[in-house]
């Protein structure tokens, strides 16, 4: 199904870095998790992030995403989507 997409938007996780994989456009959102180390590098990538970033991602701490408001995805998001998708 991947495969098929022109690109790709989503949480981090196995669908993001699988389509990563296969060359396509993501974008991508995070909360806890830090996309410096995490998420797909390049042109081809955009993310949104809010921390504080915790890899150990214990409940004590806020996550970022519940602060994260759609005013601070939507502009990137619509950025991403009307940028054409280069093909390898």
């Amino acid at each position: 199904l991947l495969r098929r997409c022109e690109r790709y938007a989503g949480p981090d996780s196995a669908p993001l870095h699988l389509a990563a994989l296969l060359e396509k456009p993501t974008f991508s959102w995070y909360g806890s998790t830090d996309p410096a180390r995490t998420a797909p590098r390049g042109p081809r990538h955009a993310r949104v992030a809010r921390g504080p970033h915790n890899w150990r991602r214990k409940r004590i701490f806020s996550t970022g995403l519940e602060k994260l408001s759609a005013e601070e995805v939507l502009p990137g998001f619509l950025e991403w989507l009307a940028s054409e998708p280069d093909h390898p």
